[in-house]
């Protein structure tokens, strides 16, 4: 049995532990370093695969464990389930080992925690501490004599194992279910049996056929009252068995067979000639041709010859092979002749059950923080993306702060609840979302940039706006692929540490910017709490249930935007500086040459406004009278500001600026282009000498 050395927190007190080089080493260590605890590999290591049993942490059932319809599983529920020889070691916080075979049939299973509140899977590369470590007890069997994997846990995982990205409601034709097991049939009848049938849907691997009680057709034998079933064993391979154990195992190996696996998982694009492999990874890989055809090229199958044969080059010429007009980003409704690259929220797996143990405050109490407690369109903003899907979010979100006030904590919730199928985060903004090759909006629900720099907004402002506003027009282009078209339904968080993070124009629709209060800043008895909260499933769902049920209708995402503080300063620091000169002339430093008429209003020459104007913006170049013009009137047209304000007009002596300053006042108040409040301050008399100086 390879085993690891473990810390008394259960933590392995060696590297490498997966590798299989160190699997000897590591043993011995182990048993002569007067280690106590000890971990028991999982997987293939030891041929083993163990189902963790968790008691609740609190609440009336603490210390047992418990699902969420309230059963009770104890030692004599697991026996009756893994049967009286399963090999049972109860840990020292009153939960559950069972250990049991790694058949052919879980191979393929992955780690996963939290199963219905309750259940965690260590399977390949995991580990779990040893029935002889202190604090735990072997109280049934032998782990020299193993049982199988009983059929109820398999019914119970084999589900959320492989078929999590194959639900068909979002609009996947997938091969496989009913029209999967019409295939499956005419193979099975092909091997010599008769009137296959796949009754049980909680046995979905086991088939009823007129050879159970009589001979065999795989070994002749005859298997009294015992099922038979398929099952896969590595990639490309499909048997069936009798579940006797004297009966032996038959690949499945014709060209129909394999291209049934196959196809689970592949199939072409034809208006892009890409083809989606969804076997090997969270994500479905989009692979070239030639990509593909190296992927594969260790399938093979038997023709009628019994010769063996290239599976994947047969599939290229197959005019009957699964394949679609092209490929979208639909959630929901997809049509039939579209590929849906939708893969759905991770959260939308756990029974909605769960969710009425769970709890939100902390979350609630982190965006409270992060947004100044202006929480309501945020709020809405996480309900558009979770309840409605196919609608693309045409705002973004930025919160700034300094590090330490939970920004990374509450993207990181996001990206538990949606999965990271539906989640690109990135630090680095000028590659993933601008760049040549960028991937950031390509397949993806909500695009995070960390620590987003003004200096590559401000340089792909254009390109921004649209992948944060338009939803078609997104062209993918990857290397070494043909482009692809997709639609565009990712919203945009950004997180920085910069004030002037984008540039906000004055007739800005996208944004809505929060500055972080340091109520929770480097707060580690918080955030260990928080991140504690958000391992729970019970959790993830109560939140997430939380914001699909919120009433979202009238939301003007638009006009609602919240005008906060933070919002202001930052489109107030990307006026232009003409904007920014008005505003301290009106507010700071008013200096007439001539008395005001009866309405209030005085008399500048342009050419004494001018020199002002350069004197405040001393980074600019040379100002010239026409510059100076130029701007002042693209100020006054873009920002409408009105006549009884500030208008020109043009005498014997050049061009004159009339300007009331009561009036200016209230209007850069009404555009909140300044904070100054009360009265303003005394008007001052210039002493300024001019060569084109005179009496207005």
């Amino acid at each position: 049995m390879n085993i690891i050395p473990l810390s008394q927190d259960k933590t392995p007190r060696v590297g490498n532990w997966r590798q299989d080089q160190y699997h000897e080493s590591h043993t011995a260590m182990a048993k002569t370093d007067g280690s106590e605890m000890y971990g028991v590999l999982t997987g293939e290591a030891n041929g083993i695969i163990v189902f963790d049993y968790d008691t609740k942490k609190e609440g009336e059932n603490v210390g047992k464990v418990v699902d969420v319809d309230g059963t009770v599983y104890d030692l004599p529920k697991l026996l009756n389930i893994y049967g009286e020889d399963a090999y049972i070691v109860k840990t020292r916080s009153g939960g559950f080992h069972a250990y049991c075979v790694l058949d052919d049939r879980v191979k393929q299973w992955r780690n996963r925690a939290g199963i219905h509140g309750y259940l965690d899977i260590r399977a390949e590369g995991g580990y779990v501490v040893g029935g002889n470590s202190p604090g735990y007890e072997v109280v049934n069997g032998d782990i020299n004599k193993l049982t199988p994997v009983p059929d109820e846990m398999y019914n119970l995982i084999h589900g959320l194992q492989r078929e999590k990205r194959r639900n068909t409601s979002r609009g996947r034709a997938m091969k496989g279910g009913e029209q999967g097991n019409k295939v499956l049939v005419n193979i099975l009848t092909n091997e010599g049996f008769s009137n296959v049938a796949f009754r049980w849907s909680t046995s979905p691997y086991n088939f009823d056929c007129d050879q159970i009680g009589g001979e065999c057709p795989l070994c002749h034998k005859t298997h009294d009252n015992n099922k038979f079933f398929v099952y896969e064993g590595n990639p490309g391979e499909l048997f069936v068995k009798n579940h006797s154990e004297r009966c032996e195992a038959k690949l499945l190996a014709s060209y129909d067979a394999v291209k049934l696996l196959f196809e689970r998982d592949v199939c072409r694009i034809n208006d892009s000639l890409i083809y989606p492999c969804e076997g090997d990874g969270e994500k479905a890989i989009l692979r070239s041709k030639k990509d593909l055809v190296e992927r594969y090229a260790e399938w093979f199958y038997k023709d009628e010859k019994d010769e063996t044969k290239s599976f994947i080059y047969q599939w290229l010429v197959d005019i009957r092979k699964r394949q679609f007009t092209h490929m979208d980003y639909i959630p929901k409704d997809c049509p039939k002749d579209v590929y849906n690259l939708w893969s759905g929220y991770a959260v939308e797996d756990i029974d909605p059950k769960l969710g009425k143990q769970g709890e939100i405050t902390p979350f609630l109490d982190l965006l409270e923080a992060l947004t100044c407690g202006e929480t309501e369109y945020a709020l809405n903003y996480l309900t558009l993306l979770f309840k409605n899907p196919e609608i693309k979010p045409r705002t973004c979100l930025i919160f700034y702060g300094s590090e330490g006030t939970g920004k990374g904590r509450f993207t990181e919730t996001l990206r538990v609840l949606m999965g990271n199928t539906v989640f690109f985060e990135t630090n680095n903004a000028a590659e993933d979302i601008f760049g040549q090759f960028a991937s950031a909006y390509d397949r993806t629900k909500l695009v995070v940039s960390n620590e987003s720099e003004s200096k590559t907004n401000f340089k792909n402002l254009s390109r921004f706006k649209s992948l944060i506003t338009d939803e078609t027009g997104l062209k993918v282009n990857r290397k070494y692929q043909n482009p692809y078209g997709i639609t565009n339904l990712a919203g945009t968080i950004i997180t920085t540490n910069e004030k002037v993070a984008v540039y906000l124009g004055q007739n800005d629709r996208r944004f809505v910017v929060y500055k972080t209060n340091p109520k929770y800043s480097n707060d580690q008895e918080f955030f260990k709490m928080y991140m504690d909260w958000l391992k729970c499933e019970s959790n993830q769902r109560a939140l997430y249930d939380f914001l699909i049920s919120r009433d979202i209708q009238r939301v003007d995402w638009v006009r609602d935007r919240p005008l906060t503080s933070a919002y202001l300063d930052m489109r107030n620091s990307c006026l232009p500086q003409i904007v920014k000169w008005l505003e301290y002339f009106v507010v700071e430093d008013f200096k007439y040459r001539s008395h005001p008429d009866r309405s209030g209003t005085y008399a500048f020459k342009s050419a004494y406004l001018r020199q002002l104007y350069a004197d405040y913006a001393t980074g600019e170049t040379r100002v010239t009278d026409a510059s100076f013009g130029r701007m002042m009137k693209k100020m006054i047209e873009e920002h409408r500001i009105p006549d009884d304000c500030l208008r020109k007009d043009r005498n014997e002596r050049g061009i004159v600026w009339f300007l009331n300053r009561e009036l200016l006042f209230r209007w850069l108040r009404v555009m909140r282009f300044t904070d100054h409040e009360g009265e303003l301050p005394a008007a001052r008399q210039s002493d300024i000498a001019f060569q084109y100086d005179a009496d207005m």
